[in-house]
């Protein structure tokens, strides 16, 4: 791959509190080198493809925070290659997943699995959040420790409401004592 030059783009940044039209720099790999005003024609290497991008805009990847995704259970749906096509083509470079799946990611061993399916299937970074309560019947609490451990970012019941105000006030101390998100 050749050092590519996006020049004439509209750079936003909020983390750095950048908003300016400029140049973007890219290495052979893929990687970003430079970015800003000033980086130009002239400042870039002669041997870059140019690529004018007047009238649009460079921002970070984007974080879709609540996706369903059919893996594990309804992959005729979605899985977690076309997963990672649909978000890549629109920008977001990482997705958080609900625990709404077949089975649903109420215990270590199919976050286990899907962790390791979606890094083995996907361009994008997936961060699969568990379930509140086991197969998200609202009776009995999922294994907070045991599942943050391996690697679940976040807990929730997705689209279902956990009526029971014994279990939602147990979920609440083990989170707090557990620094979780719910």
């Amino acid at each position: 791959m050749k050092m590519k030059l996006l020049i004439n783009t509209r750079i936003i940044d909020p983390q750095n509190n950048i908003d300016e039209v400029g140049g973007i720099l890219i290495d052979e790999n893929g990687k970003i080198k430079a970015v800003g005003k000033k980086v130009t024609k002239d400042s870039a290497p002669k041997d870059c493809e140019t690529i004018d991008c007047k009238g649009n805009i460079s921002i970070p990847g984007i974080v879709d925070m609540r996706v369903f995704v059919g893996e594990p259970g309804f992959e005729y749906k979605e899985n977690f290659r076309t997963l990672s096509e649909a978000a890549l083509s629109g920008g977001v470079t990482s997705v958080v997943t609900m625990p709404n799946t077949m089975p649903v990611i109420d215990n270590g061993s199919i976050l286990d699995f899907t962790k390791r399916r979606a890094k083995d299937k996907s361009q994008i970074k997936i961060y699969p959040l568990a379930t509140l309560t086991k197969n998200l019947e609202g009776n009995e609490m999922s294994e907070f420790g045991l599942l943050g451990i391996i690697g679940a970012i976040g807990f929730t019941d997705g689209i279902k409401c956990v009526q029971n105000n014994r279990v939602m006030d147990k979920i609440f101390n083990y989170s707090k004592n557990l620094n979780s998100l719910i």
